[in-house]
């Protein structure tokens, strides 16, 4: 759906930024309508709705910007500013992997919505506060964990492997892992999946056997049965 718009900005200033809103919910789509078209240097061009074509609409009203759920696709080369529906770890990687800008939560102020929008729109980025520690969370447990002396490859997972890995060691299963690190069973799976990668293991026992040969992992005997 696509609105008719000035053409330039007030008292002869540069036009505003053209945004279009994609987002399936419609009380929420006609709030951040309301919310951006009462700035000067902010006009809302169009939206879509369930059933649309996004590329369709989005040859039709020419965004300079998307806010909304979706990142490429129709919306490729567009900055996207995502509403989170939560903060979760699986949607916030899955939205700064696919490229977004700026990353809000449903529940964040009409301010942060407006400052995502000019941040984005200078081509800066953008993080809500109430998303701040759950990025830096996902890109600490992305960085490499700190080389040990005498490791025997252990330096080339993430710290979030790492934990995984001390946590299926101490007897936990998959699921208790998961619920112990408030993460999905999948990604926890995942976790173990590269983990075995990269240390050239085929499965998770002959890890955890070398985990406590190299002493990564001590306090407790190491379990019997493993190679």
């Amino acid at each position: 759906m696509a609105f008719e718009v000035p053409g330039a900005g007030r008292n002869g200033a540069a036009p505003p930024c053209r945004v279009l809103l994609d987002e399936d919910n419609e009380l929420i789509r006609t709030g951040l309508r309301i919310v951006l078209d009462a700035e000067p240097d902010i006009t809302v061009v169009g939206e879509t709705t369930p059933g649309e074509d996004p590329a369709a609409v989005r040859r039709d009203t020419r965004p300079d910007l998307v806010v909304g759920g979706r990142v490429g696709g129709a919306f490729a080369g567009l900055p996207v500013v995502v509403l989170c529906r939560e903060a979760s770890a699986e949607e916030l990687e899955r939205a700064i992997r696919d490229g977004a800008r700026g990353l809000l939560l449903w529940s964040d102020s009409a301010r942060h919505v407006v400052e995502a929008v000019r941040a984005v729109a200078e081509g800066k980025g953008f993080v809500a506060p109430s998303l701040a520690g759950h990025v830096l969370d996902q890109l600490t447990h992305c960085l490499p964990a700190p080389r040990a002396q005498g490791s025997t490859g252990f330096e080339s997972l993430t710290a979030r492997e790492l934990e995984v890995l001390r946590l299926l060691a101490s007897g936990l299963t998959t699921g208790q892992a998961a619920k112990a690190i408030h993460r999905s069973q999948a990604t926890v799976k995942s976790h173990i999946s590269h983990a075995l990668a990269k240390l050239g293991l085929h499965d998770r026992s002959q890890a955890i056997a070398m985990a406590y040969r190299t002493g990564l992992i001590s306090g407790r005997a190491a379990p019997t049965g493993l190679p």
